[in-house]
């Protein structure tokens, strides 16, 4: 289907099915001692952004990066090298990169409409 590489024992037709099913699927690539790994994730909906938010914020005062992405990570997370699963730094490259998979349209607050 293309060059990039897909996770181990993934085919073109199950990435195909996949978008199918999904309508976008990101590939996300980690790289340790020159090996790379891959996972294929879908897009976080604004619930499972949702749960991440409230998972990164379990220490009060402070904003946990590795609890939002993981949730973010393992909500999405279609099919993956299994290295990722197993190498905490793997893991944490994905959980990281993960996170950025939400990308919320700019807005515009306009001058509220009153009565009278």
């Amino acid at each position: 289907m293309n060059d990039r590489k897909l996770p181990k024992g993934t085919t073109d037709e199950q990435l195909k099915a996949l978008i199918a099913k999904h309508v976008t699927v990101h590939p996300i690539t980690v790289t340790k001692d020159g090996q790379s790994y891959t996972a294929l994730l879908k897009k976080p909906t604004i619930a499972v952004m949702a749960a991440a938010t409230v998972a990164s914020q379990a220490t009060p005062g402070a904003i946990d990066v590795y609890k939002m992405g993981q949730v973010i990570y393992r909500s999405c997370m279609l099919v993956a090298d299994p290295e990722i699963d197993l190498d905490e730094e793997l893991l944490a490259g994905a959980m990281l990169k993960a996170s950025q998979l939400f990308k919320a349209a700019q807005a515009e607050l306009g001058e509220p409409y009153v009565a009278g």
